[in-house]
């Protein structure tokens, strides 16, 4: 019975998040059911996998799972998840270390497009770590637990620049919010930001 909630779960999350758009021609894109089977059959492996291992077979950050009696904690100025006590994890949402997703609040739009925002800064150059758990914080605000549950990619692109990559669907008025928080950690001048294709 476990097993068939999974793989319903797995084709509705499929059927809402996986529809990429070429933003050359708008066309979406359905994956395969070769590629359905082959993410299926990742989510199968999970009960043998730690944590981390499950991101490094490129399980979505959303379908970690953890151990009997322990539970999925996302750090929030990183790419890692960790499995804790349900006590553990209260914790430390409370120290702001981490958030816990929400049972009722999973599943994102159907849009949902690729950002990347450009950071001009002097120096000293700001802390990876800082840029991230702002950037997630602020996005937990008005986002769903499915957007400010992806990877942050954040690259030093030249001479005082950092370009920060992710998913996310947000309004303009959400957009500008962003930039405002991002620009107030110091030694970042500046925040642009480019949108690319969308799913």
């Amino acid at each position: 019975m476990t097993k068939k909630i999974e793989v319903l779960t797995f084709m509705i999350i499929i059927s809402f998040v996986s529809i990429l758009v070429d933003s050359a021609n708008g066309e979406p894109y359905i994956p395969t059911e070769d590629e359905r089977q082959a993410y299926q059959d990742k989510l199968d492996l999970r009960d043998t996998l730690t944590a981390k291992q499950q991101l490094a077979s490129e399980i979505k950050f959303m379908d970690v799972t953890c151990n009997v009696n322990k539970i999925p904690i996302l750090k929030l100025s990183a790419n890692s998840i960790a499995c804790v006590t349900k006590d553990s994890a209260n914790i430390l949402q409370e120290r702001m270390w981490g958030v816990v997703h929400k049972e009722n609040n999973s599943g994102v739009g159907i849009w949902e497009c690729s950002d990347r925002y450009i950071f001009e800064y002097s120096n000293p150059k700001p802390i990876e770590s800082e840029v991230i758990k702002k950037f997630r914080m602020t996005i937990m605000e008005f986002s769903l637990d499915e957007v400010y549950w992806k990877s942050i990619t954040l690259d030093e692109s030249s001479n005082m620049s950092l370009h920060l990559s992710t998913m996310g669907n947000f309004t303009e008025k959400q957009q500008d919010i962003i930039i405002e928080e991002l620009t107030k950690i110091k030694s970042i001048s500046s925040v642009t930001r480019e949108q690319s294709g969308c799913i």
